[in-house]
């Protein structure tokens, strides 16, 4: 299998090399791999390629750690955040996920198929509020993608 990965600076520069990418290649398979949800509101309501977030993933493993926690009050915060009347589940709010763990992040990016040479680079680019455009194919079509990505204005490409 070819996988190939795209590292771009902005939602836009990664749906032009969707719309690039699928002109040639509708048949293969494209992911897109983010720090959280909030950071691709473009890319979650504009296209149908699976998001994968990171934090999510690291939560979801137990790796993420936690930075602080609440208590849920009645009437208080729930466990999205929200305020409103009415009570509420008893329970914590999780303040957020540690999210300085390299260890952690280069084992979701190895998980979610990066491969191992590229899991650091690709780790680090995704917390620093990069986004990450993979595709996958029983083909050897690297070389195109390479071209379609750095088209589109990936900053870096790994095969």
């Amino acid at each position: 299998m070819t996988v190939t990965i795209g590292i771009f600076q902005n939602e836009e520069k990664v749906l032009e090399a969707i719309k690039l990418f699928q002109a040639v290649h509708a048949h293969n398979s494209l992911r897109i791999v983010v720090k959280n949800q909030e950071s691709a509101p473009i890319l979650t309501a504009q296209t149908d390629i699976p998001v994968e977030e990171m934090y999510e993933i690291l939560d979801a493993q137990g790796r993420g750690g936690v930075i602080g926690v609440a208590p849920i009050g009645a009437g208080g915060y729930s466990a999205t955040g929200a305020t409103g009347a009415g009570p509420a589940p008893g329970g914590i709010i999780v303040g957020g996920l540690k999210r300085d763990d390299e260890r952690a992040t280069k084992g979701v990016m190895r998980d979610i198929g990066i491969p191992g040479d590229y899991a650091k680079e690709c780790g680090e680019a995704v917390e620093a509020g990069r986004y990450l455009l993979i595709t996958e194919s029983e083909e050897n079509t690297e070389v195109e993608a390479e071209a379609l990505f750095i088209q589109a204005g990936a900053s870096d490409i790994f095969h």
